[in-house]
């Protein structure tokens, strides 16, 4: 499957431009993230951006120093 992306808020999206779920989110690579191709993803409706949210994955839990953050949505 090819990695998609909104391409107005940067979600990570599946083949039906749906938000991917957090354990979908672990398994993608930064690889496959920085070559995602940009679609217009269901999380940003009739062209326009809705508040961003990112969900931090383990990864960036990991690298913030604190496991307690995995899962938690922050809003930008």
């Amino acid at each position: 499957m090819k990695t998609k992306r909104c391409g107005y808020c940067g979600t990570p999206i599946d083949n039906e431009c749906n938000p991917l779920s957090l354990d979908e989110c672990n398994k993608l690579t930064e690889k496959q993230l920085n070559e995602a191709e940009q679609d217009h993803g269901n999380c940003c409706v009739n062209e326009q951006q809705e508040d961003n949210y990112i969900t931090v994955t383990k990864d960036m839990a990991s690298d913030a120093g604190d496991p307690s953050l995995e899962g938690m949505q922050w809003k930008w």
